[in-house]
Order: C-alpha cells, then sequence, then structure tokens
C-alpha cells in the first residue's frame, strides 16, 4: 500500500468571503464620506449665499412714530397745500387707528368725524379734531389755498392734540393701577 497515497485536501480557490465583506465595506463608507462631504459643502454654501438673519426692530411707539411724521411735514413746506392736508389727515388717523384700533383710515370724513367720541377723547380735542377735518376738506377737495402761517399751525395743533392724547392715556393707565394696587 505504499503505492497508495492520502488524498489532499482542498486548494480554495477565489476569493475568500471575508476579504469580500471588507472590500464592500471599505466602498460603501468611502460613498457615505463622500456623501457627507457633499452635503456639507452644499450646506456651507447655502450658508454663505443667504444673507445674515438680522433682529426684527422693535416697533416705535405711535405716538414717536406720529411725531417723527409731523416733523417731517414740517420740515417739508408743502408746495402742494392740498397734498399737505392729505398728508395731515393721514397722520392723525395713522396714529388714531394705532392707539384706538379703529381703522379710520378706510372711512370718510363724515365717518371720522361720527366715532371721534367713542374713543374715549376729551371733549375738546374731539371738537378741535372736528373742526380741523371739516375745514380742511375744503382745501383737500375744493382748491382753497391756505397761507403758510395756517399750515403750520395745523401741524402744531396736531402735534399738540398727540401729546394731549398720550397724556390722557398714561393718566388712565396710572389710575388703574392705583386702583388694582388698592383692591390688593
Amino acid at each position: 500500500m505504499q503505492d497508495i497515497h492520502d488524498i489532499r485536501l482542498p486548494v480554495p480557490i477565489g476569493m475568500d468571503p471575508v476579504i469580500l465583506w471588507v472590500l464592500l465595506g471599505i466602498v460603501l463608507a468611502i460613498i457615505v464620506i463622500g456623501l457627507i462631504i457633499v452635503l456639507v459643502r452644499k450646506w456651507l454654501k447655502q450658508k454663505a449665499a443667504s444673507p445674515p438673519v438680522l433682529p426684527m426692530p422693535t416697533a416705535l411707539p405711535p405716538y414717536q412714530i406720529a411725531m417723527k411724521c409731523l416733523d417731517d411735514l414740517l420740515l417739508k413746506h408743502p408746495a402742494d397745500p392740498r397734498l399737505f392736508y392729505f398728508e395731515l389727515s393721514m397722520v392723525l388717523r395713522q396714529y388714531l387707528d394705532a392707539r384706538f384700533g379703529c381703522h379710520t383710515k378706510e372711512m370718510t370724513s363724515q365717518q371720522f368725524v361720527k366715532i371721534l367720541p367713542g374713543m374715549g377723547l376729551e371733549r375738546t380735542i374731539q371738537q378741535e379734531i372736528s373742526h380741523l377735518i371739516k375745514t380742511s376738506e375744503p382745501i383737500k377737495y375744493g382748491g382753497l389755498v391756505p397761507d403758510s402761517q395756517e399750515v403750520k399751525n395745523d401741524i402744531k395743533q396736531v402735534k399738540t392734540w398727540v401729546a394731549q392724547i398720550e397724556n390722557q392715556i398714561e393718566n388712565q393707565r396710572n389710575k388703574e393701577k392705583r386702583e388694582t394696587r388698592e383692591d390688593t
């Protein structure tokens, strides 16, 4: 039996499955890393391209807005009194809208005058505003031309009303605070 030899073990052919899994893992890792790099670059480009987010400016109180508009109007020295009175009445209406939420900008002059008593303003202020609205109507719609001193007086008068209304509102707030303190 010497001429019979033992059978040799089988010889492996091809790749080892472990090596195949390792190579597949490496390729997959390269693809994932490449995707991450592409997405990060895209995100950085978008971030660089978009304007920086600025904090929202704080809104000015209606009083300050009205006073600034009235000062600007006074500095303009209107060439067209008709346009000036439109702007003056719009500043007053915008102030009252912001302060009382009454939507006077959409109202006619007659409607505006009718709702003045419902705002809780002092009677003299109501009457003076009503008078201004009625006297500015012929200027705005009829072509009547006021003198420059009357224009300046009307601006100063509106400024005075705005200040008086603010004082009235502040006094009401202080009164309510005192009443709530007394109740507690």
